[in-house]
């Protein structure tokens, strides 16, 4: 799948919100990955900002902390804090090993969208998606694009996500 069906599924905004700030590569150094670049190209088309008011795709050049790489962070200190009191329910080693997880987006509902991380290249990991507690994941076959365009063509399911959210039409919202 092509980024271009991305942005013909659903149109960026005239004007995106915090489409940079630091480098791409400061960013990388500070989370000690490479991330997928489609996931890159998309932050920088759409800035800062939600999809159908509800899904809040992290923007590390964002100033808010709920959307920056402050929320990556917490997200990844709670797991392994719910790791270490129920390691039965938890197993995902720790970011950034081979087989953990990189959380890229959070709904309203608090589920969230992660990458597996994989010795391949970014651009191949697979989305998968964590609900709110971490104790349920759904793995996809999809990278970024993929998700996304399916989730544009409300063609994706899930046990986790809403049946609203995924069969609405849905837009993208700038806001900080």
């Amino acid at each position: 799948m092509d980024f271009d069906q991305i942005t013909t599924l659903i149109a960026p905004p005239i004007d995106p919100i915090e489409t940079s700030g630091s480098s791409w590569t400061e960013i990388e150094r500070e989370i000690g990955a490479f991330l997928p670049a489609d996931y890159k190209k998309f932050v920088s088309t759409y800035g800062t900002g939600s999809i159908g008011d509800f899904l809040w795709v992290f923007n590390p050049f964002s100033k808010n902390k709920n959307l920056n790489l402050n929320s990556f962070r917490y997200l990844q200190s709670s797991y392994q804090n719910l790791k270490a009191d129920f390691p039965e329910l938890y197993d995902r080693p720790p970011f950034p090993l081979h087989d953990s997880f990189f959380t890229w987006a959070q709904t309203d509902n608090g589920d969230s969208l992660i990458w597996i991380i994989k010795s391949e290249p970014p651009e191949t990991w697979q989305v998968g998606i964590h609900s709110a507690d971490q104790a349920e994941e759904e793995l996809t076959s999809l990278t970024f694009t993929g998700f996304m365009v399916r989730l544009l063509e409300k063609q994706l399911a899930s046990r986790i996500l809403p049946k609203q959210f995924l069969q609405a039409g849905k837009n993208f919202l700038p806001s900080a």
